[in-house]
């Protein structure tokens, strides 16, 4: 039963319009909207100024009568312990982060949680504490803090729940996995029933006089057989490129999948592969072939989707080349790569022996210790010079394929800039380790004459000498390199790469001079 509830009362006034005035809460009916919301601010505290002006005493319109009455009450203060603070000794309270003094300008501040001392600069975080200056996220007020009590705070490095998803994707994966393994061996069986049904039909047509027409009707019978073919009817387009079929783009089947693919030779979609080539690529597979037929007697061609295809021989192609040998260019360059990193461990080895001999034995330097550091050097060089032959043979090596040329052209240019940068340091070290030697000596009558014959016009040391016209020699080579690089890089047009390779050969040409001005008339004429 539906209960009518009459018209409201309110003042000694009814209206009809006034239920749609009702509070939300109490249910009290007012004039208009604007009473209702003094009535809402004032009764119920919905004013966003309530917090601000707590304790005023506001009207509230009741019909026509005013009513005062008092807000909520103010918040309690917020009071936060500081029995925990350290005192402040002037003079003598220093930052407990920077161990700076506090003083005015430096600022002088307690941490509100540790109670430590600290300047303005290293006290400039905040937290919530409650009044016994403890982490409080729910209750608490904002203080100042320190950076340490600022990590150390709960929660500070905690990064939420964690699921761990590794046992639901080993599981997704290992079913992808199976997935792909069933499908390669599902087109494996495929393409050995078909090769072996093909071989077959060959050896029994091969000295019928009708043998071709009967051979291609039996294969195309056998094809069929094979997998299922989908219906022409149902194919409107490519199922790998989604063209359209019309009449310059013909309709055709693969024969492992079974799908309608084209024949575009934009695309590659579908192609024509003698079945010689297949067995060839899949020699793995038990593919019975009769004693008595060739293989060179199989001319049978299948057409074979580009998906297929990769499928089943993408990986077998990828073993068979990583079996063959490499080229003599990546032979060549393991080679170079296995000295580069010799090269960098025995600079770097020889780099920290010398500055620790140069602080420990710097008065008194150990004449073994020289000849240890005189011997690492010169097999060092040794290593540079081997790795500057194997860049000029890899530079004079006959590249195969437009792609190995400019794999090649890319290698030369890497080998010629790491020589520049690991070679020419040790131009310091080879006078460091000079007057270590010198130092280690005697200064015996006999052997100062020794020195003073031992020595160039220039005031160099045979050892010197022979160790600057390496360093000579190998920039003149770098150059060498270098300019043929710009030459090919101008001839092909690449501007950018012949701007870079000719910084880099004005480089080569600075240091060689300055190398040739230090050696002087014990250069290269």
């Amino acid at each position: 039963m539906d209960i009518i509830e009459g018209p409201r009362f309110l003042g000694g006034f009814e209206s009809e319009n006034d239920v749609g005035n009702v509070c939300p809460v109490c249910n009290e009916v007012s004039k208009d909207l604007l009473q209702l919301n003094i009535h809402l601010d004032v009764v119920h505290g919905f004013s966003e100024q309530s917090s601000d002006t707590g304790g005023l005493n506001t009207p509230i319109w009741d019909g026509n009568k005013a009513v005062d009455q008092k807000r909520s009450t103010k918040k309690p203060k917020f009071v936060l312990q500081r029995s925990h603070w350290a005192k402040m000794n002037k003079g003598q309270s220093r930052c407990s982060e920077c161990n700076v003094k506090l003083h005015t300008s430096t600022g002088i501040i307690n941490c509100r949680h540790c109670g430590q001392l600290f300047c303005f600069k290293h006290c400039q975080n905040a937290m919530r504490l409650n009044e016994q200056a403890a982490y409080d996220i729910e209750r608490g007020e904002w203080c100042r803090c320190c950076r340490n009590c600022s990590l150390k705070k709960l929660g500070r490095n905690s990064f939420g729940a964690v699921e761990s998803k590794t046992d639901v994707f080993l599981k997704l994966r290992r079913s992808k996995v199976e997935d792909k393994q069933l499908l390669l061996l599902q087109l494996e069986n495929r393409f050995v029933r078909l090769i072996n049904g093909i071989t077959h039909v060959n050896l029994k047509h091969r000295d019928s006089i009708l043998g071709s027409v009967r051979k291609a009707a039996e294969i195309s019978r056998l094809e069929k057989s094979i997998v299922p073919w989908v219906p022409d009817q149902f194919a409107l387009a490519c199922s790998l490129c989604f063209k359209g079929f019309g009449v310059t783009l013909r309709k055709h089947h693969c024969r492992l999948c079974g799908k309608v693919v084209c024949d575009d030779g934009a695309t590659n979609c579908s192609n024509q592969i003698p079945i010689t080539n297949m067995i060839n690529a899949a020699a793995d597979l038990p593919i019975r072939l009769p004693p008595e037929l060739e293989i060179s007697e199989l001319s049978t061609q299948i057409r074979v989707c580009s998906m297929c295809s990769q499928f089943l021989f993408k990986n077998r192609k990828f073993d068979a080349e990583l079996a063959m040998p490499l080229s003599t260019i990546f032979q060549l360059y393991e080679r170079m790569h296995g000295t580069a990193a010799i090269i960098i461990s025995a600079t770097q080895s020889l780099k920290e022996a010398t500055t620790e001999q140069s602080y420990e034995d710097a008065k008194s330097p150990n004449a073994s210790d020289v000849a240890k550091l005189s011997r690492a050097r010169r097999r060092l060089l040794d290593s540079f010079a081997g790795y500057d032959r194997i860049t000029k043979q890899i530079l004079n090596s006959h590249a195969r394929n437009p792609t190995e040329a400019r794999i090649q052209s890319s290698i030369v240019s890497q080998a010629s800039l790491f020589i520049q940068q690991n070679m020419l340091p040790l131009k310091n070290l080879t006078s460091h380790l000079a007057s270590q030697i010198e130092s280690s000596q005697e200064p015996s009558p006999e052997a100062t004459s020794n020195a003073i014959s031992g020595r160039s016009s220039n005031n160099l040391t045979i050892q010197e000498v022979k160790e600057y016209r390496t360093q000579l020699m190998v920039l003149n080579e770098q150059k060498y390199l270098v300019e043929n690089m710009i030459a090919n890089a101008t001839k092909q047009r690449k501007f950018e790469e012949a701007t870079t390779l000719s910084k880099n050969l004005e480089e080569l040409k600075l240091q060689a001079g300055e190398l040739s001005n230090l050696l002087g008339d014990e250069g290269f004429s």
